[in-house]
C-alpha cells in the first residue's frame, strides 16, 4: 500500500493522503457507480426535463404579488373577458407545422394577416362549396372527441358558423341546403354576413346571442367570422371549440397543455376521417408560449453542446494529451447530465431562465475538471502516484473555489425574485456536481485508466509548446541593465 502523506497543510495532507488513498484503492468501484449515475441522469433529464407551457413569473406562487391576483379573482369576481380557452379547427389554410416560424400558420393569424392568409389559401385549392355538409360533420366530431378525452364538456359548447348559415338559409329564407350552385352559395354567405340582427340565425343575430349566452364569441373586425371569402369562393373555414380550462394569466402546467395539444391532434384526425377532408389544422393562442419554449429548449441544448465542444478543445490545448482529453470529456458530460437531471427532479421546466442556464452549463463545468486534469498531466509516476500528487496540489484550490462560490450563492437563495433565486440554485447545482464529479469520479477514472508518463501526447501541439518555451528562455536569458536607455 502507498504511504499516506503527512507533511504540509492539513488540507493538503488530507487530499494527498487519506482521500487520495481511498480514490486509488476503490477506483474501479467508483467508476462503476459514476457510470450508473451517468446513465440514470441521462435517462432522467431526457424523459422529464420538458419545455414549459406557462409564462415566466418573477415571484413564487405564494408571494403576495401573485396571491393578489387570486384574491382579486375570487373576492371581486375578476375574470378574463375571454372566458374559456378556445381551440380553432380550420380547413383550407396551408397545413404546416405550428412550431415552424418560417411560414404563416393560424396560430399567428390576426387582423393584419387576414388578406395575406386568404390569398395564400387560394393555392391550396380549397372551396367550401364542395364540403358544405362535411365541414359541419368535422366540427361536430372534433367536439365529440374532445368530450371523450375529457378536455371539454357538452355545456362548454362549440361554434360552427356553417350551422347557423344552414339554419338561416333553410328556416329564415326557405332555401334548399346544401347549395348546388357555387355562385349562389358564395352570394348567400355574403348576404348572411351582412343581414340585419333581426333576421333569425344571421351572423349579427347569432353574434348578439353568443355574447349573451356563450363563453366566447366572434368579431366582425377580423378573421373570426368563421370563414374567408375571396373572388366569390370561400377559401378557408374554421370552427371555435371551448375547452374546460378558464383563461389564466400565467397559463397552465406543461403536462396539462401538452396533453391538450395531443388530444386535439387526435380529435382533428378523427374529424378528417369522418368528413373525408384533409390538411386540417388545430390551434389556439396558448400554443405560442409552447412553441417559444420548444424553440428555447432546442437552442439551449445546441448551445450546451457547442460549449462542451469548446471546453474539450481548451482541455486538449492546455494538456496536449488526447487520452486525457477523452477522459475529461466523459467527466464534463457527467457534470452537465447531473445538472440537467437535478433540474428535472426539482420540477424545473425549460423557460427563458432555464434555457440560459442550460446554455452556460457546459462552460461553467470545465473549471475543476481542467485544473485537476492539468495537474495530473504535470505529475510523474504510475496512475496512483499521479492522482495522489494532483489531489495534493489542486485539492485545496478546487475545494476553496467550490466553497466560496457556494457561499456567494446564499445571498441569491434569499431573494424574493425567482430569476435571482433560481439562478443561484443553478450555480450551486453546477459547482457541487462539478466538484463531486471532478474530485471523485474523474480522479478515480484517471487512477484506473489515466495516461502514463508520455502517453497520449500530441507531437503537433508539443512542437508548438517547444517553440513558446524557446522564446521564453531567450527572453529570460537577457540581462537587465539599470543603465540601459528607456525607450
Amino acid at each position: 500500500e502507498e504511504e499516506i502523506e503527512t507533511e504540509g497543510h492539513f488540507m493538503e495532507v488530507f487530499f494527498g493522503g487519506p482521500f487520495a488513498h481511498f480514490i486509488v484503492k476503490f477506483g474501479k468501484a467508483i467508476v462503476f457507480v459514476f457510470a450508473l449515475v451517468l446513465i440514470g441522469s441521462t435517462v432522467c433529464w431526457t424523459l422529464y426535463l420538458k419545455p414549459a407551457s406557462k409564462t415566466f413569473t418573477f415571484f413564487a406562487e405564494d408571494h403576495y404579488y401573485e396571491q393578489m391576483k387570486t384574491i382579486q379573482k375570487d373576492k371581486f369576481k375578476f375574470e378574463s373577458i375571454e372566458g374559456k380557452m378556445q381551440i380553432t379547427m380550420a380547413f383550407g389554410l396551408k397545413s404546416s407545422d405550428p412550431w415552424d416560424d418560417g411560414g404563416e400558420h393560424p396560430t399567428a393569424l390576426g387582423e393584419d394577416l387576414y388578406e395575406d392568409t386568404v390569398q395564400m389559401a387560394k393555392y391550396s385549392g380549397f372551396d367550401l362549396f364542395d364540403y358544405q355538409v362535411q365541414f359541419s360533420d368535422a366540427a361536430r366530431e372534433f367536439h365529440d372527441q374532445l368530450i371523450a378525452k375529457g378536455q371539454t364538456t357538452t355545456e362548454d359548447g362549440y361554434y360552427c358558423w356553417l350551422d347557423d348559415f344552414k339554419r338561416w338559409a333553410m328556416y329564415t329564407h326557405g332555401l334548399p341546403y346544401p347549395y348546388t350552385d357555387r355562385a349562389a352559395f358564395a352570394n348567400n354567405v355574403s348576404a348572411w354576413l351582412a343581414a340585419d340582427q333581426s333576421e333569425g340565425f344571421s351572423w349579427k343575430n347569432r353574434t348578439w346571442w353568443k355574447y349573451g349566452n356563450y363563453k366566447g364569441g366572434t368579431s366582425e373586425d377580423n378573421y373570426e367570422t368563421g370563414f374567408g371569402l375571396s373572388d366569390g369562393v370561400v377559401r378557408f373555414s374554421f370552427s371555435l371549440h371551448n375547452t374546460s380550462y378558464e383563461m389564466l394569466e400565467n397559463g397552465y402546467p406543461s403536462a396539462t397543455m401538452w396533453d391538450l395539444y395531443y388530444d386535439a391532434e387526435d380529435a382533428l384526425k378523427a374529424a378528417e376521417a369522418v368528413s373525408g377532408m384533409s390538411d386540417g389544422v388545430q390551434t389556439m393562442r396558448q400554443y405560442g408560449i409552447m412553441a417559444l419554449t420548444s424553440y428555447l429548449t432546442t437552442s439551449a441544448y445546441q448551445n450546451a453542446s457547442a460549449s462542451l465542444c469548446l471546453a474539450v478543445v481548451v482541455i486538449l490545448l492546455f494538456t496536449n494529451n488526447w487520452w486525457l482529453t477523452i477522459l475529461c470529456t466523459f467527466a464534463l458530460y457527467c457534470v452537465t447530465s447531473l445538472v440537467f437531471a437535478e433540474m428535472a427532479i426539482f420540477g424545473w421546466q425549460v423557460n427563458i431562465l432555464e434555457a440560459v442556464d442550460i446554455s452556460i452549463a457546459g462552460g461553467m463545468s470545465v473549471d475543476y475538471v481542467l485544473h485537476l486534469a492539468h495537474s495530473y498531466n504535470s505529475q510523474t509516476g504510475n496512475h496512483g502516484e499521479k492522482v495522489t500528487k494532483a489531489l495534493k496540489e489542486m485539492g485545496v484550490s478546487v475545494t476553496s473555489g467550490m466553497l466560496t462560490t457556494f457561499m456567494a450563492c446564499i445571498a441569491l437563495f434569499m431573494t424574493d425574485m425567482l430569476w435571482f433565486r433560481l439562478f443561484g440554485c443553478f450555480i450551486a447545482m453546477v459547482i457541487l456536481s462539478a466538484f463531486v464529479t471532478s474530485m471523485v469520479g474523474l480522479m478515480a477514472l484517471l487512477a484506473v485508466a489515466g495516461p502514463g508518463d508520455g502517453q497520449g501526447e500530441m507531437p503537433c501541439l508539443k512542437f508548438l509548446d517547444a517553440g513558446i518555451c524557446k522564446k521564453n528562455d531567450e527572453g529570460a536569458g537577457k540581462e537587465f541593465s539599470p543603465t540601459a536607455a528607456v525607450p
